[in-house]
C-alpha cells in the first residue's frame, strides 16, 4: 500500500493552542452527496452565509439550501474560502 491506495478524510487548518481545539476539514461520507465537505470546530459546521459555526440540523432534515450554506464542492473551494474569509469568520 501507498499514499496514493488511502483517501484523505480530514485536514487540518487550524489548531487553536488556546482552547485545544482544532479547526478540520473533513470529507462528508454520510451525506447523499458523498465528495461533499464541511469545516467543522468542536461539532459545529462553519455556515458560508453566516461566517461562523453553527450546529448542524439532522441528515434528514437536510435539503438543497443546506448544503450550498454548509458544504463545499471540492477541498480546493472549502481551502480558498477558509484562507479568502478567515478573518470574517467567528469562532
Amino acid at each position: 500500500m501507498n499514499l496514493n491506495d488511502l483517501t484523505v478524510w480530514s485536514y487540518l487548518l487550524e489548531n487553536d493552542m488556546d482552547r485545544g481545539k482544532l479547526i478540520l476539514l473533513e470529507r462528508t461520507s454520510i451525506d447523499p452527496h458523498p465528495e461533499k465537505w464541511a469545516i467543522r470546530y468542536c461539532g459545529l459546521c462553519l455556515s458560508k452565509q453566516k461566517k461562523k459555526f453553527c450546529c448542524e440540523t439532522l441528515p434528514s432534515s437536510r435539503d438543497e439550501k443546506y448544503y450550498k450554506e454548509f458544504r463545499f464542492d471540492s477541498e480546493q473551494e472549502a481551502i480558498t474560502f477558509w484562507a479568502d474569509k478567515r478573518g470574517e469568520i467567528i469562532v
